[in-house]
């Protein structure tokens, strides 16, 4: 929300400031907090966007594409639901442990943003709207498989690197359809897409937490921990049954996903050919 507005400057009395064009002259004996500043300056921009909506269309892209980032901030629920996962691939392979994990998610994580230099390049050659599409069926598909898999390393395989690659390539295509909706405005288009990133784990968190551990069951397992200076043994994972839930878990997630997807691309106008230099 505060990336998308400007504290104004301290004066707004002199016509020649930078705000002249969007706060009006005020009498010497009032005075403005900063906040109220912000506020004003905010309610302005919002209402300079809707001024320079010229049809349903650029609202619904705007709507499209916050659905379709929201569904591309699910690599940030990882460390959420990676202790049920682990406690569920224990079941198979009882020595599993969470350190397994330590570098499998931070390369994952590099390599799905590594994808972003590639999506703008996939999307000229084939279109955009093929380009969502192909994200809205692989990505949530990758996780609905995931939920089958029992060993961990074709976990990591299916779910860390091919699933979140995928996420990668569709999370610059948003930003190019709003863009061209709104050329003069980018700044703040940009903030309200880039926005569900950020709000997507407030919203998933409880759809997971719903499916995998709906009565709020703490964890029964003890371990004796390789961080811990004394080696006194700690809770660490869920028992079996909370673990046999991660498969419907992640089933309930892909399907969420996919409907987020969906609903995304069909409200979003790829950007036009003519207008957008490198389609």
């Amino acid at each position: 929300f505060f990336l998308m507005i400007r504290r104004p400057p301290r004066s707004t009395q002199s016509r020649s400031s930078a705000a002249s064009d969007v706060y009006k002259r005020q009498d010497g004996n009032k005075s403005f907090s900063a906040e109220r500043h912000c506020v004003y300056f905010f309610l302005v921009r919002m209402k300079d966007l809707k001024a320079k909506t010229r049809s349903i269309r650029h609202y619904k892209t705007l709507l499209g594409g916050f659905l379709f980032s929201l569904a591309n901030g699910s690599a940030n629920i990882w460390g959420n639901i990676i202790v049920y996962i682990i406690s569920w691939l224990r079941l198979y392979t009882p020595k599993l442990r969470l350190e397994d994990f330590g570098l499998a998610i931070p390369f994952c994580l590099i390599l799905t943003y590594s994808m972003i230099a590639f999506s703008t390049k996939l999307a000229s050659k084939i279109g955009f709207k093929l380009t969502m599409y192909i994200v809205t069926f692989l990505f949530p598909g990758l996780v609905f498989l995931s939920s089958f898999v029992r060993h961990w390393l074709l976990f990591v395989l299916v779910y860390c690197i091919c699933g979140l690659s995928i996420m990668g390539l569709g999370f610059m295509v948003p930003m190019y359809c709003v863009w061209e909706k709104y050329p003069n405005m980018k700044g703040t288009v940009t903030g309200v897409v880039a926005s569900a990133t950020l709000i997507s784990p407030f919203f998933l968190n409880y759809v997971t937490y719903y499916l995998v551990n709906p009565h709020n069951v703490s964890p029964t397992i003890k371990e004796k921990g390789d961080t811990g200076a004394t080696g006194e043994e700690s809770v660490c994972y869920f028992g079996e049954d909370i673990a046999r839930n991660v498969p419907g878990m992640l089933r309930g997630l892909a399907g969420v996903l996919f409907a987020l997807c969906l609903i995304g691309t069909l409200l979003m106008k790829p950007p036009d050919k003519k207008s957008f230099p490198m389609y």
